[in-house]
Parts: structure tokens; sequence; C-alpha cells
């Protein structure tokens, strides 16, 4: 499966089943031969419970790919996405929207 229909697959299922607000591609490896072989996401949605969102995440979704999720809350990401030394920072500058609703 080619890299674009891959992630738009991913985010398809995400936003089905999570309904997050936005999804960002932070980083990717792909082989000598320009296939992808990992990626990450940061994934924006409305939890209660951060870290147990993203073991759903990672329950509910089954790529032949090694993949890692990020999860943010809204009210996290508008504060730490804005905040030069943060992770969420650098996500939000470096990172390639794949979705947003």
């Amino acid at each position: 499966m080619q890299e674009k229909q891959l992630l738009e697959q991913i985010c398809h299922q995400l936003v089905v089943s999570f309904h997050p607000e936005e999804i960002i591609l932070f980083n990717k490896k792909v082989s000598t031969d320009g296939s992808l072989i990992s990626f990450k996401l940061c994934v924006i949605l409305d939890t209660d419970d951060v870290l147990a969102m993203e073991q759903k995440i990672y329950l509910a979704l089954d790529f032949d790919l090694p993949y890692d999720v990020l999860v943010y809350t809204p009210a996290e990401w508008k504060q730490y996405s804005v905040d030069p030394g943060s992770f969420a920072s650098h996500v939000n500058q470096k990172g390639t929207v794949l979705y947003h609703g």
C-alpha cells in the first residue's frame, strides 16, 4: 500500500472511531527505495485520560507498519503548541496536518 493511501486509511479509522479535532504526522521513516516503514502521529481529541486513549488507539489500529501515537487534549494542545520549549510546539511547526475537523 502506498504511503498516501495508508495514511488516509489510518486517518479514516481514527476519525470514525475517536472523532479527533486534528491528526498531525510528525515523523516518518522511509526505506532506501522510498517506502514508508514507520510513522508517528499526534492526535488532538477530547478525553479525560490521555494515556488510556493512547492505549485504545493502539488496540483499535492494526497495521503492518510500526507506529507511535501521541495524544493531546484540545486544552493541552492550545497551551503547549504555542510554548516554544515544548514538544507540541515542535510538532505544530514541523508536522503535516493530515486531518482537521
